[in-house]
């Protein structure tokens, strides 16, 4: 299993706009073949921050996750609107089947 957990935070008021524009990658990573476990989280402290917790089978699916169109159409969308210094990517691997 591959697993990474991504956390962002929007610029100053704007974590609405980031969290409408995130629920819209759920569903469809979701149905992705490889997807195993996908959710969007609100920090309860940080209107502004969310929290993307996602496991794939392998790397690749989550390459492949990248590659598609919902997840293009939210970078288009959503970065220009994140504080870039909050981008915190941790992945893991993992140790059992």
């Amino acid at each position: 299993m591959y697993a990474i957990t991504i956390t962002l935070r929007a610029l100053p008021g704007r974590g609405d706009e980031l969290v409408r524009l995130s629920l819209l990658t759920v569903a469809p990573s979701r149905a992705e073949p490889g997807c195993l476990h996908f959710d969007l989280l609100r920090s309860t402290s940080s209107p502004d921050e969310i929290v993307f917790y996602e496991a794939y089978r392998t790397q690749a699916d989550f390459d492949a996750h990248l590659a598609t169109d919902h997840v293009r159409a939210w970078q288009a969308a959503a970065l220009p609107i994140i504080d870039r210094d909050t981008i915190r990517m941790p992945s893991h691997v993992g140790l059992t089947s």
